[in-house]
């Protein structure tokens, strides 16, 4: 079986197998606590990443056991849900009342009185919904005695039937109630109301944190929150809840985004339970993970990771920080959601997350790991077929005087132009005046014999700079380098420039080679400096629309050395890779004793390339972002005793050959040929050397290249990187030899992959049977039974059996036809529960087929938000394609858009109440999801509207994902909707953001209208409807082209503004659309400036697509939303 025809075989078949997973699942709660005195900003927190979120704390009246928010809070809280639902309105909020530092005897004296829990519940219910949260959480810590206990049992049974009540007498959804519980399901031997949580709680929260701190355990070290191994852990905690008869699904784990610190008694001695002596930091210890990510940076603190307590530490001098990090977060969430089966998690709080919101990603990213033993073996075939690129780059020097022309770039996939100069009093980059021309036309030059070389800008010291680190000797900061890190303003003067220059000479990213850091301030400025240089290549980008520039840099063979050590934390999270010098170890103006300069291994001394290499490792640096530096040159010294010992380590007098004892590959090969000498290869130390005379030369031959291409590849390195490719000989021959080695590796991956394609194809083809066979015993079981979808769980997609949808919808009857669009007929069924579900069933005559089915079941099974239509199932039994979804009464928007008499029954107070819910779906695709999605078919019928009218973007068939750093894709397959796709699309088939951003501002246009977008408007009927809105605004007659019977009187969306704003959308130039955030900004504010739109593209005239429409709506129209089925660009 070809490779061709089995990886989409694979795919379809895992797609198929995973949503048999999904369709068993439940909504796994994400949660996290956010309380004002944090200091962080509910505006700040990015409430994509969460199901849910807590508000903290309300108070607990002492005298009225009422509930309470303090006049400071009100505010805050009263603008919480609000707030956090504008990036994801998915999102649930739980108002907190107690807390640590509450008084637990007032919640005992509530709970044990009738009357006053009566206060206490009907205060938290009125205070709930006055503030528009969606549920309450109380947090009493602890109640500690049986009779507090038992009376915390009867306060939730009432609490229950109170919220129960309280939904039916006013029909909204009833309140979510929740409970924050201690570690374990005793409080100190007193047990917990089980039976009264298990019926009266949504969930608990237990509180699996805080087990040791120096402030009650000030004597030695210890893990703040230990998953096991520990005497007390969240393991066992957990453990006794379930014991205890709560159902796991019932339980949320809790995450401490914090940590403690101690203060150890002796440096050397820094591990778990080491002795200590209180708070290391402050008066408690406590510190939020993002001081304990700026201490570690600031201080080079040394972090480990403890996997048999699951806990992180640092330490740096006497201070030792407990906490956890995203290795020991992801390992709590995959033991809640695969080992223990657990609801969920939650975090306190949300505002000690870093600002790239490391913890909550890692928690996050865990969701959908439970179906790896699905795509684990597909992820490894694709790894052997389309295997990360081995790097194999190089640096041009040049001062060298080698010809550019002369580089054979077939050999290299990435070549390093050096050196740029940075400026000593502005900080801002240079170039020789006689190397200007050199930088100008290198990418161009090197592309022309291969055009794939990416090209990178390297940026050094000086070499007078570079010479002096590399021989050693002061230990002044005498660095350039070294001043500019010191100051934002001259790191900010630095990064511009770099940039600008990067862009100006046409290079694909940029290096910083500087030789060497040298004091723990350089360290640290440097870990700054990456984060804003990653920040600043990413936003130039966006802005751009070019591609990244990518961020590399050299870095001596050791992690850490006198004292100092590399900001590993910054490099990881910036850096596309480092490239190890592994050379210039041994030097002849410096050593008595030859050397190998470059040597992989020394079996008597620790310098040396492997030795370095895993102290790397030992520093938790990824070997998937280390480049292994090759050295096309070596080393001569002059021997002693050239008769008596002329082997590694042997006795020298100084340089030999050339005036500092360095010399090129090119050099050394014409002088062993001149000499006749003969080249030693000592695979000890993996090095080349030759003696001729009393010279003696080390270097690295073919030999020694291969070995070190073969170590890089054993330790799954990224690749290597020569210095310099010039330095090679006339036949290329070391890059030749590294490039062979290399390719020998993938022609057995290859092999690996012809043997293994047929055979995991069969196995997924036998999973594939069995899952189908078992679909009815799974159906017993509960887990995806027709009809009985849960509709708070939008995740729940399930398989439904053909006979069962042919019975919902009578057999597809005509009268149950609802309309049809590019998919097929759409079908209005009835399920046996009562439930109506629209069918919408894959045409054999359609143009859409297997792709955009399995694209709508993959997205809509992860995508989730109320302006966003929900499948609930599909089916494809007997060559069926189905897809399922809830049905909205009110049909789409178009059935009223355009049709003469029902447009009346959308006033405009009813489209800004649509368009604002396009918006916001739109805003989830693009912003607030974890991925980046391409609508491509945005349209009004593709608008569905509910019994309350509120909009759902649906049809998701031609749409597309990226990730989060791409920013556009190409396409030859063109489709879409006439009237909705930009020009970009049908003419080079690019789509972007800006895609969904044109047909947008078509929607709109269409919404102030009533007009469609396939009718010919104005004077004789001549113009496009954007050409059309377009002369009517730049003429002042915008009131013309708005629907007459509209009034915008009542509201802040101004028709003739939002006129403005869609011709916006609708630019030539996608780089002159606004964004959606820029749309959502003018469309809700009416006092920021709106922009004025250049002149919009439009379609010429086609009289085959004119017919006639009714009088009521003006113009020469074509048949509304044609698809477009495929067209090639031109």
């Amino acid at each position: 079986m070809s490779s061709k025809l089995t990886l989409p075989f694979i795919f379809s078949a895992l797609i198929f197998l995973i949503h048999l997973n999904f369709s068993s699942g439940q909504t796994v709660v994400k949660a996290a606590y956010w309380f004002p005195d944090s200091g962080f900003p509910a505006a700040s927190i990015n409430s994509s990443l969460f199901t849910h979120l807590f508000c903290a704390f309300a108070d607990l009246n002492a005298t009225t056991y009422q509930v309470t928010v303090s006049s400071s809070n009100s505010a805050p809280f009263s603008s919480f849900t609000q707030t956090v639902q504008r990036k994801n309105p998915s999102v649930k909020t739980l108002l907190s009342i107690g807390g640590g530092n509450s008084n637990p005897a007032t919640f005992a004296a509530m709970a044990s009185q009738a009357t006053r829990r009566k206060a206490f519940i009907n205060s938290s219910i009125t205070l709930a919904r006055s503030y528009n949260f969606h549920g309450l959480d109380l947090d009493w810590e602890y109640p500690s005695s049986t009779t507090e206990m038992t009376n915390f049992g009867t306060l939730l049974t009432e609490w229950r039937t109170a919220a129960a009540n309280e939904s039916k007498t006013t029909g909204k959804t009833a309140l979510l109630l929740a409970a924050a519980v201690f570690r374990s399901a005793d409080y100190y031997s007193i047990n917990y109301p089980f039976q009264s949580i298990s019926n009266s709680l949504d969930w608990i929260n237990v509180m699996a944190y805080d087990f040791y701190g120096p402030g009650w355990f000030p004597n030695n070290t210890a893990p703040p929150a230990a998953l096991s191994a520990s005497s007390v852990n969240g393991d066992a905690g957990i453990t006794s809840w379930i014991k205890a008869g709560l159902a796991p699904k019932k339980i949320v784990l809790g995450l401490p985004f914090y940590g403690y610190a101690w203060r150890l008694l002796d440096a050397n001695n820094h591990g778990i339970f080491a002795p200590a002596n209180g708070s290391g930091i402050g008066t408690y210890g406590d510190q939020g993970y993002s001081q304990i990510k700026d201490f570690i940076s600031q201080n080079a603190a040394r972090t480990v990771y403890n996997a048999t307590f699951v806990t992180n530490y640092c330490y740096s001098g006497k201070t030792w920080i407990g906490y956890d990090d995203t290795q020991s977060i992801s390992a709590k969430v995959s033991y809640a959601k695969t080992t223990k089966g657990l609801l969920g998690y939650f975090a306190w709080h949300v505002g000690a997350d870093s600002s790239n919101w490391a913890l909550s990603q890692a928690a996050i990213s865990m969701e959908f790991r439970s179906i790896s033993y699905l795509i684990i073996p597909f992820i490894f075939l694709v790894s052997c077929s389309s295997a990360q690129t081995w790097i194999r780059a190089g640096y041009w020097y040049a001062g060298s005087q080698s010809p550019i022309p002369e580089i054979n770039s077939a050999l290299f996939t990435h070549l390093i132009c050096g050196f740029a100069d940075v400026n000593s009093s502005t900080y801002q980059l240079s170039i020789p005046s006689a190397h200007v021309q050199y930088f100008s036309s290198f990418t161009d030059i090197v592309k022309r014999k291969n055009p794939s070389t990416i090209t990178l800008l390297s940026i050094w010291n000086g070499l007078a700079e570079r010479r002096r680190a590399k021989l050693g000797g002061e230990n002044a900061n005498f660095s350039v380098m070294s001043s500019m890190l010191e100051k934002p303003s001259n790191r900010k003067s630095f990064i511009e420039s770099s940039i600008k220059m990067a862009r100006r000479y046409g290079f694909q990213g940029i290096d910083l080679n500087w030789l060497w850091p040298n004091e723990a301030s350089d360290m640290i400025n440097i870990g700054k400096l990456l984060d804003e240089w990653r920040a600043a290549v990413t936003y130039e980008s966006r802005n751009s629309s070019q591609s990244r520039l990518m961020l590399i840099m050299a870095v001596r063979y050791l992690p850490a050395f006198e004292s100092l050590i590399y900001p590993i934390e910054s490099m990881k999270r910036n850096l596309d890779w480092a490239h190890v010098v592994a050379y210039d170890y041994h030097l002849s103006s410096k050593e008595n004793f030859t050397g190998g300069h470059a040597a992989l291994y020394d079996p008597l001394s620790h310098v040396n390339t492997d030795y370095g290499i895993r102290q790397w490792f030992n520093y938790s640096f990824p070997a998937s972002k280390l480049v292994l530096g090759l050295a096309y040159h070596g080393y001569a010294w002059t021997l002693a005793n050239p008769e008596d010992n002329n082997g590694i380590g042997a006795p020298a007098s100084g340089i030999a050959v050339t005036q500092d004892g360095s010399v090129n590959y090119k050099y050394i090969k014409w002088y062993t040929r001149s000499y006749r000498a003969p080249i030693v290869y000592n695979a000890t130390y993996v090095v080349n050397y030759c003696v001729i005379g009393s010279s003696w030369v080390g270097f690295d031959d073919v030999e020694a290249i291969r070995a070190k291409i073969a170590y890089a590849k054993e330790k799954k390195l990224l690749g290597t990187n020569v210095f310099q490719v010039n330095n090679d000989d006339e036949n290329w021959a070391l890059s030749r030899a590294a490039q062979e080695e290399g390719n020998g590796h993938e022609n057995k991956r290859r092999l690996l992959l012809i043997i293994l394609l047929p055979i995991t194809s069969i196995v997924i083809l036998i999973a594939i049977v069995v899952c189908y066979l078992q679909r009815e015993p799974l159906k017993t079981r509960g887990t995806m039974i027709l009809g009985n979808s849960r509709a708070s769980d939008p995740s729940n997609l399930q398989v439904f059996s053909f006979s069962k949808i042919k019975a919902a919808t009578n057999k597809f009857s005509s009268e149950n036809k609802l309309g049809e669009g590019g998919f097929g007929p759409v079908y209005k069924g009835k399920l046996q529960t009562g439930q109506e579900i629209a069918v919408k069933r894959l045409s054999k005559t359609s143009t859409q087929g297997l792709e955009e089915f399995g694209n709508e079941v993959t997205l809509t099974a992860t995508l989730q938000h109320v302006n966003l239509a929900r499948v609930l199932g599909f089916c494809s039994e007997k060559e069926e394609k189905m897809l399922i979804y809830e049905y909205m009464p009110n049909k789409s928007l178009d059935f009223y858009l355009f049709d003469p008499t029902r447009q009346y029954l959308l006033d405009w107070r009813k489209r800004v109440h649509i368009i604002e819910g396009v918006t916001q779906g739109l805003l989830y695709l693009q912003e607030y999801s974890n991925f980046t999605i391409i609508h491509r078919d945005l349209k009004a019928s593709n608008i569905l509207l509910d019994n309350e009218m509120n909009a759902k973007i649906s049809d998701f068939g031609m749409a597309k994902l990226f990730g989060k750093d791409e920013l556009e894709g190409n396409t030859s397959r063109i489709v879409g909707t006439y009237g909705y796709v930009p020009p970009e699309y049908v003419k080079k088939g690019i789509y972007s953001m800006k895609y969904d951003v044109y047909s947008f501002g078509v929607l709109l246009l269409q919404m102030i209208s009533g007009r469609k977008s396939t009718c010919y408007y104005g004077p004789n009927e001549s113009q496009h409807l954007l050409e059309y809105a377009y002369t009517s605004w730049k003429e002042d007659k915008g009131p013309e082209f708005i629907d007459p019977s509209l009034d915008d009187s009542s509201t802040s969306f101004k028709l003739l503004r939002c006129l403005q704003v869609a011709l916006l959308c609708v630019q030539e130039n996608p780089d002159d659309r606004p964004t959606m955030l820029e749309v959502y900004s003018m469309l809700k504010t009416d006092t920021q400036a709106v922009p004025i739109p250049t002149k919009t593209a439009f379609s010429g005239k086609s009289d085959r697509d004119k017919e006639s429409v009714s009088t009521s709506q003006k113009g020469s129209c074509s048949v509304n939303d044609a698809q477009i089925s495929e067209l090639q660009p031109r």
